[in-house]
C-alpha cells in the first residue's frame, strides 16, 4: 500500500511498477508484448506457497494469462499456476527452457476481475487454489528449492496483498450450514450482578 516494489527482481523488458488502486496501491506490469517476472528477493526456500489477489486487465493475444511461479531458479527452471484467457487454468513445469503441462482445468478467466490464486510447492505436490478452492494438482519432480514470483505472459495486469510461506493451505473445518447447524455451542450468558443496596446502620 505504502511501498515503491522493492525487494522485488524484475525480469528484462517488463514494466512492473507499483500504482493506485481506490485507497491502496497495487503492483502493476504494463508490458503485453512478452513474458514478464517479477521475483521476490529474500524468498529462496524448499517448501514454498505464493498467494495473491491477480487482476487481468488486458491480454494481448489468444494464450495470454497471469499467475505465480514457485522455486523459480531462473527463466528456465520453475513451477508456475496460470489463468490462461482461453478459459483454464494451467499448473505448468519449466524445465532447461521447456515448458510442460502437469495439469490444466476449465476456468472462466475475466478481464477486471479479481481473482485470489494460491500455488504450492512442498516435496513434490504442486497445488493450484483459486478463490480457496483446490482446482488442479500434480505429482513432480524438479528444483527443490528456489524463489517465489509474479507471473504475466503477454498481459497487462496486476498484483496485490502477496502472502508468500513455507507451508501448505489447510482447512481445518468447513460448514455450509446447509444440512446441519454444525457443532457450535452457545456460551451460556452471565447472569448480571445484581446491585448491592447500602449497608444497614
Amino acid at each position: 500500500a505504502a511501498g515503491n516494489g522493492t525487494g522485488w527482481t524484475v525480469t528484462a523488458g517488463s514494466a512492473f511498477g507499483t500504482a493506485p488502486r481506490g485507497i491502496s496501491r497495487v503492483f502493476r506490469q504494463t508490458q503485453i508484448a512478452l513474458e514478464a517476472r517479477a521475483v521476490l528477493d529474500a524468498s529462496d526456500f524448499t517448501s514454498q506457497s505464493i498467494e495473491a489477489d491477480l487482476r487481468p486487465i488486458a491480454f494481448g493475444a489468444a494464450g495470454s494469462g497471469i499467475g505465480l511461479a514457485t522455486r523459480y531458479q531462473g527463466p528456465d527452471n520453475f513451477f508456475e499456476a496460470v489463468l490462461r484467457n482461453t478459459g483454464r487454468v494451467e499448473l505448468r513445469r519449466v524445465a532447461g527452457g521447456t515448458s510442460r503441462v502437469l495439469a490444466s482445468a476449465v476456468f472462466p478467466v475475466v478481464s477486471a476481475r479479481s481473482y485470489r490464486v494460491r500455488l504450492e510447492s512442498v516435496g513434490t505436490l504442486h497445488r493450484v487454489l483459486v478463490d480457496g478452492r483446490l482446482i488442479v494438482d500434480a505429482d513432480s519432480s524438479g528444483p527443490s528449492h528456489g524463489r517465489a514470483a509474479l507471473v504475466t505472459d503477454r498481459a497487462l495486469a496486476e498484483f496485490d496483498n502477496v502472502v508468500v510461506s513455507p507451508t501448505l493451505f489447510t482447512t481445518l473445518y468447513a460448514n455450509d450450514f446447509e444440512t446441519s447447524p454444525g457443532p457450535w455451542t452457545r456460551p451460556r450468558a452471565h447472569p448480571t450482578p445484581r446491585q448491592r443496596g447500602p449497608d444497614p446502620d
